[in-house]
């Protein structure tokens, strides 16, 4: 039977940045191993953009150039449920916990960011993942 252990805390991100207008890195892939369910914070400044997107991405090995889509449940938001792929971000400054689970399965996992934008793009200020280890 599996234990639940201490949470693991991994900042993606050393300083803010600015995500543009096609999918970027929000941090290096990660190997996951262990880890049963997964969150993701993200503190960002929306600015002029009109929507900020995440998703989360699976590849078999860690230079895999092959990604694959995953759903994100919605675990701190004015909407509550699960989107396949995408999730776009409220249109404000905000803090946001996005939650995935049974990641147990997954070896290597990266997240991605989007922003559209008329103006200035939105700025991500911090992004950590904190996932929940099993002892097997």
């Amino acid at each position: 039977m599996a234990k639940l252990i201490d949470n693991i805390t991994t900042e993606l991100i050393e300083s803010p940045f600015t995500a543009s207008s096609s999918w970027q890195d929000l941090g290096d892939v990660t190997n996951i191993g262990d880890i049963m369910n997964l969150s993701l914070w993200v503190d960002y400044t929306i600015n002029a953009s009109t929507e900020l997107l995440i998703k989360a991405v699976v590849k078999k090995t860690p230079s895999s150039v092959e990604e694959f889509d995953l759903p994100i449940h919605i675990v701190a938001s004015a909407s509550v449920g699960v989107t396949p792929q995408v999730y776009s971000l409220p249109v404000a400054n905000s803090k946001i916990v996005l939650g995935l689970s049974s990641v147990d399965v997954i070896s290597f996992i990266q997240f991605k960011v989007k922003s559209t934008s008329p103006g200035a793009h939105a700025v991500i200020n911090s992004a950590a993942m904190i996932g929940a280890l099993l002892r097997k």
